[in-house]
């Protein structure tokens, strides 16, 4: 099935409910738990396309009118008995306490047992953030298409569908659908708070405004993952993206987000899952643009075979026009936890290595002046060819195949230039993992990409030194 088709039958999915009332349900009351698929009670969920569900949803029977299935919901015993519906709230907020302590899996346990207490959007949303600070994007993407198509009187579960397909390099299908959703919503519905936020959600993606705020990070919705770990200053910010290196304890950062002539910033990353851990910086690369930084917490195993997998870097420096994939994240005044966005495009075209500010070195006044050193063979940098929102600072720079070309970095124009492989490993030595001899052969879904570098795709956050 075509992405076009797939989101067109999302589309139906969702506006069988959105533009009939507020309070209907997608799902005939006797398949309340037809969720318990993608792996509740029975272990791990396939890993299906972004919008398997809602294609599954639709190829099911809908005998029933809205206003049947409406009455269903508002019948629903469950609903009436106080005593179950305080423990489900109970569970509900257990499981928010266990992801702020970065329990996913405890998390996801919780909310199964919240699941079958109540079939509601509350609840899957909740369970679509955990799979996401799990590390398993691909699972939470599948299961929020479920939760959008399934509970039409409650769209907020579309906004975080949404967004989760518009980090994921599917903007225009989040696009449509937020679009097409809310054409449909009638004027007496437009200040119910579910489609106040879908609103809201819509007008930050229009606006690619992705650093956040306000409703948007309060639960169930919560468009982030809950950090956890080491607690940033107040006065710390979010400066940028870093990139985690093969052996988990090392980052490379640009030197913007921690410059060479700020002594004593202070210095925290923290990755797509909301893991933070503070990090020392350790030398400086300033003929690249880039800092090493030490963490002094590791945030990989390096004998883990599908973390080492991330840093497969191929033989020679890519050609302009290479389609590829860049991870980014939003700078931003606070330190808020975020997933990073991934965007697709092409590599640029060929240009001189740029010139950034080396930090002042001065010789001994006894010494001879040191004699020049040998200078490297030039390497050509790639224009980064990729658009990206204007607040988004850039970070690792991959092919199809899941191979990285290099880094984004950013350079004294305010451009983004990409640090190809081969510059990387003349100056800063194999950091970079296995060396990929040929591609595959095989695109890798752009999902499984992002699901990838959610763990390696780091946000630089910063603070001023200390009085």
């Amino acid at each position: 099935m075509s992405v076009a088709t797939v989101t067109a039958v999302a589309v139906m999915v969702v506006m069988a409910g959105a533009s009939t009332s507020a309070g209907a349900t997608g799902h005939d009351h006797d398949h309340d738990h037809a969720h318990d698929g993608p792996g509740h009670a029975h272990g791990q969920a396939p890993k299906a396309s972004p919008m398997a569900e809602a294609a599954s949803a639709v190829g099911q029977p809908r005998g029933k009118t809205a206003a049947q299935r409406k009455a269903e919901i508002i019948q629903d015993p469950r609903r009436l008995d106080p005593g179950m519906m305080s423990r489900r709230a109970d569970l509900l907020a257990q499981a928010e306490g266990e992801l702020a302590q970065g329990n996913a899996q405890s998390a996801e346990k919780t909310l199964d047992r919240a699941a079958g207490m109540l079939h509601a959007a509350d609840t899957e949303m909740g369970l679509v953030r955990a799979y996401m600070q799990a590390g398993d994007y691909r699972r939470a993407l599948s299961f929020a298409a479920h939760t959008a198509g399934a509970h039409p009187e409650d769209i907020s579960g579309l906004g975080l569908y949404a967004w989760l397909l518009h980090l994921g390099g599917q903007p225009a299908v989040a696009r449509q659908l937020l679009d097409q959703t809310l054409a449909q919503v009638r004027p007496s519905q437009r200040e119910a708070p579910s489609v106040r936020l879908l609103a809201e959600v819509s007008q930050r993606l229009q606006a690619q405004q992705l650093a956040l705020d306000g409703t948007l990070l309060q639960p169930p919705m919560r468009l982030a993952p809950m950090p956890h770990g080491a607690v940033p200053t107040e006065q710390a910010r979010v400066a940028g993206a870093a990139w985690l290196l093969p052996d988990g304890q090392h980052a490379l950062l640009p030197l913007v987000a921690m410059p060479l002539d700020a002594p004593g910033t202070r210095l925290w990353l923290r990755n797509g899952l909301g893991r933070t851990v503070q990090a020392t910086p350790e030398k400086a690369f300033p003929d690249i643009g880039l800092r090493l930084v030490h963490l002094r917490e590791p945030l990989a195993d390096p004998k883990d075979e599908a973390v080492a997998a991330l840093w497969q870097v191929p033989p020679r420096d890519a050609f302009p026009g290479t389609p590829a994939v860049v991870m980014s994240h939003a700078r931003s005044a606070q330190a808020s936890a975020a997933w990073p966005l991934l965007s697709v495009g092409f590599l640029g075209a060929p240009v001189p290595a740029p010139a950034f500010a080396a930090a002042p070195v001065p010789a001994p006044a006894t010494q001879p002046a040191p004699q020049p050193m040998p200078q490297p063979v030039p390497v050509s940098w790639r224009r980064l060819g990729i658009p990206l929102p204007e607040d988004q600072g850039a970070g690792p720079v991959l092919d199809m195949s899941g191979r990285l070309l290099g880094l984004a970095v950013p350079v004294p124009d305010g451009a983004q230039l990409v640090v190809p492989i081969s510059r990387l490993r003349q100056v800063i030595g194999e950091r970079f993992g296995v060396l990929a001899s040929e591609p595959t052969g095989q695109r890798q879904p752009v999902d499984q990409l992002y699901e990838g570098l959610l763990r390696a795709t780091l946000q630089a956050i910063v603070a001023p030194p200390l009085n």
